[in-house]
């Protein structure tokens, strides 16, 4: 089943300045997303490049109304590319990765000759190149996600569907475009319909969260190494437990890796490490809801994320956990 897409609303591009304790922060609005034809409805985070520039998408807006690639800096606001359907990829989901020379790359949930999702780069002088599009079979199809590059360039992504029990897949595609499936997921044990995408550790192993199927159908983290063996690191037993990790992971420099997962009416940040410790952080108040919001992580093992819902007016927070 596919999961609900955005409803028609415009949303904005902000930058939170945190000056201490995690609730003393200054929000200032760096664009609001009034024009339609120049992007409306970002889903996916943002990226910052090398000089500064902030690059990510909208899941509708631009010419066609199929989404748009953007870039904003001091200097204002640029649509890079507007996509327009068919064999160039349309709504975008999750935002862009960067490489070192600046090229963009990611992923549109539909669009492609099979209407099933597209793989796209952008050169730095906006030129787009589709890498690859899914057929909807063994090759996978609708990707929530966006992609990882390890050194060699090569791009690392799932799919919500498509494999071969149409439960989604793990991929990799290299430079050229050539796709080859690392794993196809099958419901019980090994999870299912991966929401979030993937990140690499230093010895190229690739890790992420299914929020369906696992040991208990509550979803599962697991691991794959560069041989394509993979491993279910951790079940989530629904209820209290937890279960439905929708989003990415992170990594921290030690290399314990940190999520969000959902407890009934509410939301949990967990931490698990490479040998597949579970240790639940924080649980957040009911109606505080966290579990499709993916985290961010500093130098000093500090957590950031969002959630979508809970706070005085009901319609999310900002927060920080530190690791205490």
């Amino acid at each position: 089943m596919r999961i609900k897409e955005p409803i028609g609303r415009m949303s904005v591009v902000c930058l939170l300045v945190m000056t201490g304790m995690a609730r003393a922060a200054t929000e200032t609005v760096l664009l609001n997303f009034a024009n339609f034809p120049q992007g409306a409805n970002p889903c996916g985070t943002l990226a910052r490049g090398a000089s500064g520039k902030l690059y990510g998408t909208t899941y509708q807006g631009g010419e066609f109304n199929l989404g748009v690639v953007f870039e904003w800096s001091t200097s204002g606001y640029k649509v890079l590319h507007s996509f327009k359907g068919e064999a160039d990829g349309a709504n975008p989901y999750a935002g862009v990765a960067i490489d070192l020379a600046g090229n963009l790359y990611g992923t549109t949930y539909d669009g492609g000759p099979a209407n099933r999702g597209v793989v796209y780069k952008i050169a730095t002088d906006g030129t787009e190149t589709v890498l690859y599009a899914f057929s909807g079979n063994a090759d996978g199809s609708y990707p929530y996600a966006g992609v990882t590059l390890d050194s060699a360039g090569n791009l690392y992504g799932t799919t919500y569907q498509g494999g071969g029990a149409n439960l989604g897949v793990v991929y990799k595609i290299s430079p050229a475009g050539q796709e080859t499936v690392i794993h196809s997921f099958t419901g019980q044990p090994d999870g299912a319909s991966p929401y979030g995408g993937v990140i690499l550790d230093p010895e190229g192993n690739l890790y992420g969260a299914t929020p369906g199927a696992g040991a208990w159908t509550y979803g599962a983290i697991y691991k794959i190494t560069p041989a394509g063996q993979e491993t279910v690191l951790y079940s989530f037993a629904g209820g209290p437990s937890g279960g439905e990790p929708y989003s990415s992971l992170v990594r921290d420099a030690a290399g314990n890796f940190y999520g969000t997962a959902n407890v009934p009416a509410a939301g949990l940040i967990y931490e698990i490490t490479r040998s597949g410790t579970f240790k639940r952080l924080h649980e957040f108040p009911n109606t505080t809801n966290s579990a499709q919001t993916a985290l961010a992580v500093d130098a000093a093992g500090n957590l950031y994320g969002t959630t979508q819902s809970g706070g005085p007016a009901g319609l999310g927070i900002v927060y920080n956990l530190n690791p205490a």
